[in-house]
């Protein structure tokens, strides 16, 4: 009986500690939630030279990097490509906005 208790505090115990801590790695580091962007003004259609601003964010995980193009007749033109540093302990001092 004695050889049973020291067995769980020795094996399963620091195993069932090693299983929460990695569950809980994995939920920080793959939260599901979607970065998000907005563009304002949101336009129709584009005829003329326009003017916008866009918008972009994850309050969680922080921004890695941002892409923005323009698609016509299935040719892309990149207006904006950035990166940027993963700073802190899971990014927590990293771009957000």
């Amino acid at each position: 009986m004695r050889t049973k208790k020291l067995f769980y505090l020795t094996a399963v115990v620091p195993a069932l500690i090693a299983l929460a801590l990695f569950i809980w790695f994995l939920a920080v580091m793959f939260e599901g939630e979607s970065p998000s962007v907005v563009l304002e003004p949101m336009p129709e259609f584009l005829s003329k030279p326009h003017e916008f601003t866009i918008k972009a964010g994850d309050e969680k995980r922080g921004l890695r990097s941002i892409r923005v193009s323009l698609q016509q007749s299935g040719r892309d033109m990149i207006l904006v490509q950035d990166t940027f540093p993963f700073q802190g302990l899971l990014n927590t001092e990293g771009a957000r906005r």
